[in-house]
């Protein structure tokens, strides 16, 4: 079972004041994003919506509108059954340095991920971060996932 790292501020920051603007379900779409058995610590990663609808009993339509909603406020993206926790990663790492085992971790991570809307703004976003690097397109793996 591997394990997220969540704060017990999470439940004060602004980013959860502007979950509960939106809603409930909002905060419980979010955390389900961040820890269920389908997320991985870079937040990047393939969630049909049927899944959430299935594991969090929240419907669809409204499952759509939280995520726009989310876009709209830069916390999280989805499109085509993609979902990427935009600072997800960075909430998981801290002091990441070259070194670091972790680092060929999530580099294996990065390199598996199929081919995905969200990938090359994913490693835009946190290559230096998380000191990994870009694929070049020859090792992308391209799947469709359905």
């Amino acid at each position: 079972m591997e394990k997220r790292i969540v704060s017990t501020q999470d439940w004060k920051s602004p980013q959860s004041e502007m979950l509960r603007q939106i809603g409930p379900d909002a905060l419980l779409l979010y955390y389900y994003l961040t820890t269920s058995p389908h997320s991985n610590p870079i937040g990047l990663y393939y969630l049909p919506i049927g899944y959430i609808e299935s594991d969090t009993s929240i419907n669809q339509q409204r499952i759509t509108a939280i995520f726009k909603e989310l876009e709209a406020k830069n916390i999280c993206k989805y499109k085509e059954n993609w979902v990427w926790v935009l600072d997800m990663a960075r909430s998981q790492f801290d002091c990441l340095s070259p070194k670091d085992n972790r680092v060929k971790g999530i580099q294996k991570l990065v390199d598996s991920l199929h081919a995905n809307p969200f990938t090359n703004e994913f490693i835009h976003r946190h290559a230096n971060y998380l000191k990994i690097r870009e694929l070049n397109p020859q090792e992308r793996k391209v799947v469709n996932i359905k």
